[in-house]
């Protein structure tokens, strides 16, 4: 019997742990928006930049930037070298 009341515990507790480990896609996010063309960004604290949808996105030529250039982020974060992005098909 105190066996079963042990491992019960043991469980409870550990239950407990696992529950309070933070999930989610928002978690380490640093930034995150919309553009015009109907995809989302978002820039991980580690600088990771994600950029999710469907179709032809918004174009940025050299006169214009991207809403994720604008931001006031603490690291090293330098967008001044991406030229283009092409996925699939062009």
């Amino acid at each position: 019997m105190k066996k079963n009341s042990v491992l019960i515990t043991t469980l409870i507790v550990v239950l407990v742990f696992v529950l309070m480990i933070p999930t989610g896609s928002t978690a380490g996010n640093i930034d995150s928006g919309s553009l015009p063309s109907g995809h989302s960004w978002v820039l991980s604290d580690a600088g990771v930049l994600t950029i999710t949808g469907n179709g032809s996105m918004t174009d940025y030529p050299n006169s214009s930037r991207p809403p994720w250039y604008y931001g006031n982020y603490t690291g090293n974060y330098n967008f001044e070298y991406i030229t283009s992005i092409v996925i699939g098909e062009v």
